[in-house]
């Protein structure tokens, strides 16, 4: 059991499809509305901290709880919980009080915002000459 849960709290910045991101509702769709990527701040088993970019496409919100079902029962699966009868249990189990993993930082999300703008500005601003 305690590999299951490690492997639903596991996040890899190489294998990102494998994780499994859950964000508040409305914050998923403000994020697939408004950009392509969305920067994580993570927490290793070491308790170190990093960040990386993960496609909004694939994280999830708990409007989509068959997906995540879904995804939940293959871990049962990989996680060799072999007892056919107990894999659905676990799943319903960890349904029961699943909650999202990630949550929205307004601060940074405004302090990332205002630092694109500042490079925009400072990119239109630039004129390159080209030698002759």
């Amino acid at each position: 059991m305690k590999t299951y849960l490690a492997a639903l709290r596991q996040f890899d910045p190489v294998q990102q499809e494998k994780a499994l991101i859950i964000l508040q509702d409305d914050a998923r769709w403000r994020e697939l509305d408004s950009t392509s990527a969305i920067t994580l701040g993570v927490v290793d088993a070491k308790r170190a901290v990093s960040s990386a970019k993960i496609a909004v496409e694939l994280t999830y919100s708990p409007a989509m709880k068959a997906d995540i079902e879904k995804r939940w029962l293959q871990r049962a699966v990989d996680e060799s919980f072999n007892d056919l009868v107990l894999q659905p249990k676990i799943v319903a189990l960890t349904l029961a009080s699943f909650k999202p993993t990630f949550e929205l930082d307004e601060r940074a999300t405004v302090e990332a915002q205002n630092r694109a703008a500042d490079v925009i500005v400072q990119n239109e601003v630039q004129v390159e000459y080209r030698k002759n």
